[in-house]
């Protein structure tokens, strides 16, 4: 019940905050208001966990967000210092997202105190160099 009540709260921060329609980095495309995230084109599919988590990021992008503050939007206070349950779906958004998920392009680690979605230019080549 929880779950719901915080899935239906994210929701509705998301417009009463006057977010804007989309968020773009690269070759990533982040729909707030159809809940999709694209990357060339081509929709992702997402939990709602990990779509709240790159959401949040979005909303955030290219400044890092500790650890907490992501337990805490997206699990909620209750979740604070589970870090292992974050670390576990940034993989696994990690392995959707990126060319190589051992080294990441859009969603970067600051060692010891969080991640952040980079600031790329939009259309960047995923093609790494």
């Amino acid at each position: 019940m929880r779950a719901v009540i915080r899935r239906s709260q994210f929701t509705a921060r998301e417009f009463t905050q006057g977010l804007r329609a989309t968020t773009a980095t690269g070759n990533l495309v982040i729909d707030y208001s159809q809940h999709m995230v694209m990357l060339k084109d081509h929709e992702i599919a997402l939990t709602p966990t990990e779509y709240r988590i790159i959401a949040y990021l979005a909303q955030n992008v290219g400044r890092v967000v500790t650890q907490d503050l992501l337990l805490e939007h997206v699990w909620g206070p209750e979740y604070l210092g589970e870090s292992h349950m974050l670390q576990v779906n940034i993989n696994r958004l990690r392995r959707k997202l990126e060319v190589d998920a051992t080294q990441p392009r859009y969603i970067l680690t600051k060692v010891g105190v969080g991640y952040s979605l980079a600031a790329l230019p939009v259309g960047t080549s995923d093609i790494h160099s």
